[in-house]
Formats: C-alpha cells, structure tokens, sequence
C-alpha cells in the first residue's frame, strides 16, 4: 500500500513540475507576443508620420516609396503653392526614378518579361493543396508560372499545374490553377 500511495506521489509531482513548466513558458510566449504587439503598434505610428502626404513649410517636393503597396506618391507644391498629389504603381523589379528637366517625377521599368521567382502556396480544391513552384513571365503586376501541387495526406496525389497570379500585396498573391487532372483551384501564394 505504501508503495502504491509512493508511487501516486511521484506521479503527482511529476504532473504538477510539468503543468508549471507548461505555465512558465506559455506565460513567456504570451509577454513576447504582447511585447511584439506593442512594439509593432509603435512603428506603424512611426511609419505613417513618415508617409505623411503633408509637406512642411521647408519642403518643395516628396516622393513616398512603399515597396509593399507598390505604390509612389510624390507631393509638390504648384506654382500657387497648393499641394498637388500624384501616385502612381511601383513594380517589384528593377525601377529608376528619373525628375525632369521640367520637374516630373518619371519611372522607368519594363511592363513585362522573363523572371524566375519561386514561390509557396495554398489553396483547396476538395483537399488542401500545397502549391511549390515559380513564376516564369511577368506583366505588370500578373505573373504566368507552373510547378507542383502536394496533398499533404496523400502524397501520391501529386499533381502538375500551370497558373496565372495578380500580387496584390507585397510578396502575397492571389493565383488560379489548372493541373494535370482537369481541376482548377484558386489558391494563395509567397514569393520569396
């Protein structure tokens, strides 16, 4: 019996060392996780202070470059001294931006071509679908590509597929499939 009651001590012991080594590194997560939360809130305070469109008193001209919008702004004052506007699309490939003689901001880059960008997706089609692959031809902001579609449970249910995509945010984009089996499937993908 007493051995009985020994080893049900033991047991609870060991259970309550695991429960407060469980509680001690859930509790670190979450102090890390509402650290990054804070700090996070901070920068995108910093960030909009930045990318403010207003120009001040000593300020003629501004150009605003946000590489995950694809997006530049350019603010000047006219020859009243209103302030005028003006965005216009960033690609994410090679750019110059050229002011002329005139003092227009111009950008210059190819519309489209060839690219290698590979990529990670995924979508449903009936199963999840992991999508491996890279984009081929680009224009504008669509991409032409291909590669591998996975099913994680059954990887045997590999599939070939070609697809078309539109970036819409960063490095993020929303594609359409079509494989090897006649499915299409729409699906998300990185690109890295």
């Amino acid at each position: 019996m007493n051995t009985l009651l020994a080893l049900l001590q033991n047991i609870k012991d060991l259970t309550m060392a695991r429960i407060k080594h469980i509680a001690s590194i859930t509790g670190l997560v979450l102090l890390a996780l509402l650290g990054y939360h804070f700090w996070h809130k901070h920068t995108n305070k910093t960030d909009a202070a930045i990318v403010n469109t207003i120009l001040q008193p000593n300020e003629q001209r501004k150009a605003i470059i946000d590489p995950i919008k694809h997006k530049i702004t350019t603010v000047t004052r006219d020859k009243n001294g209103k302030e005028v506007t003006h965005s216009t699309y960033l690609p994410d490939r090679p750019i110059a931006i050229v002011e002329t003689n005139e003092g227009k901001i111009k950008i210059e880059s190819r519309i489209w071509g060839p690219e290698f960008r590979p990529y990670f997706g995924a979508g449903f089609d009936g199963d999840v679908r992991l999508h491996l692959g890279a984009d081929g031809l680009y224009f504008r902001t669509f991409d032409l590509g291909g590669g591998l579609k996975l099913n994680p449970i059954a990887l045997k249910d590999t599939r070939l597929d070609i697809n078309a995509s539109w970036n819409f945010y960063s490095h993020t984009s929303l594609a359409l499939s079509y494989d090897n089996h006649k499915t299409v499937e729409v699906f998300v993908k990185l690109r890295f």
